[in-house]
């Protein structure tokens, strides 16, 4: 009986290590999360397959950068998460540019310097007061253009305008003035031969 008893307690020590050892391997074994199962970037030759979804802005620089020509330096950027995912194969030589527009629409540029690339905040130019620059630069009694913009505006109100600019008392013809057929207002603008 004691033989017994002696069995049945191995066989639990036993079972218990190879529980221990099935919950050891479940543990080991790498979990990924559902964003990271959706995204992948994958060669075929001189191809590249990408697919990167709902992933951070640095994951993606870093996932994209294998593929360019020099390394990409960047810091300060926030957590911001992208999308980006190709249709079919592109050409390792397009990737630099999909990660310029990645960039872009976060509002960074990518900046190629001799020996990398660096990872900026997108510069935008001051706007131009050219009213102010026209203001100072207009010297008396000369020739200053306008520009007027037309957007819905009615066919009579640009006539009158029209006319307006080039001497014509009104938007159907010279005040006071008899009205004239079409054929005469073109033999008007004839020029003489010769």
């Amino acid at each position: 009986m004691e033989a017994h008893r002696e069995a049945g307690v191995a066989m639990m020590a036993h079972s218990r290590a190879v529980m221990r050892l099935v919950v050891a391997t479940l543990v080991a074994l790498p979990i990924t999360a559902h964003a990271q199962q959706d995204s992948l970037l994958t060669a075929h030759g001189d191809s590249v397959r990408i697919r990167l979804v709902d992933v951070d802005l640095r994951a993606a620089i870093m996932s994209l950068s294998p593929y360019i020509d020099r390394p990409v330096v960047f810091s300060g950027i926030t957590g911001t998460r992208v999308t980006l995912q190709t249709p079919g194969l592109v050409p390792r030589s397009d990737v630099i540019r999909l990660l310029r527009g990645v960039l872009e629409s976060q509002g960074l540029e990518l900046i190629a310097d001799s020996a990398m690339y660096r990872v900026g905040q997108h510069q935008v130019a001051a706007p131009v007061d050219a009213t102010a620059a026209a203001k100072r630069a207009k010297p008396d009694g000369a020739l200053q253009l306008y520009a007027i913009h037309l957007r819905h505006a009615r066919a009579a109100d640009v006539a009158a305008t029209v006319n307006a600019l080039y001497g014509r008392g009104s938007a159907l013809g010279e005040i006071g003035g008899k009205p004239q057929t079409l054929d005469a207002q073109l033999r008007e603008n004839q020029i003489p031969p010769g």
